[in-house]
Formats: C-alpha cells, sequence, structure tokens
C-alpha cells in the first residue's frame, strides 16, 4: 500500500469517526454535560459544536467516543461490570 493511500484511508476514518461522533451527540438528552480532564463543563452543543470545529475538544471527544467502541465491541466494557 502507499503512502498516499493510507493517507486518504487514514482521513476518511477520521470523516467517519467524527461523523459517528456527531451522530452519537445529536442523539443525547439536550441537558446532557460533561467535564473532560478538568475542563469546563460542556453542554451537547457545546460538544457537537468542538467536533464540528475540529479543534482540540472535539478531538478529545471522537477519541474517546472510539475508544467507548473498541471497548463495546472487544467486550471489555462488560468484562468490568
Amino acid at each position: 500500500m502507499n503512502k498516499k493511500h493510507t493517507k486518504s484511508t487514514k482521513s476518511q476514518i477520521k470523516e467517519d469517526v467524527r461523523k459517528l461522533t456527531l451522530e452519537r451527540l445529536k442523539v443525547t438528552p439536550m441537558d446532557f454535560e460533561i467535564s473532560i480532564g478538568g475542563a469546563k463543563t460542556m453542554s451537547r452543543d457545546e460538544m457537537i459544536s468542538s467536533v464540528v470545529k475540529g479543534d482540540d475538544m472535539g478531538k478529545k471527544i471522537m477519541d474517546i467516543q472510539l475508544e467507548f467502541l473498541k471497548d463495546m465491541a472487544s467486550g471489555k466494557i462488560y468484562q468490568d461490570a
């Protein structure tokens, strides 16, 4: 696989994760809030905005969502329960 193809694949995966994160956030309750790493509390709409902008917090939210989905798929999330 050449580097250009790999970069394109990584870009597509990143875009897919962004879209999935946005869709998951859109179905959360309007009053949902979260605090990540001691930062200020963010509302659902602020999280959506950060993911759309692609800022540092938006990237962190996408990372958290991806890690959660990986843990669900592997069964790890159920092992701790």
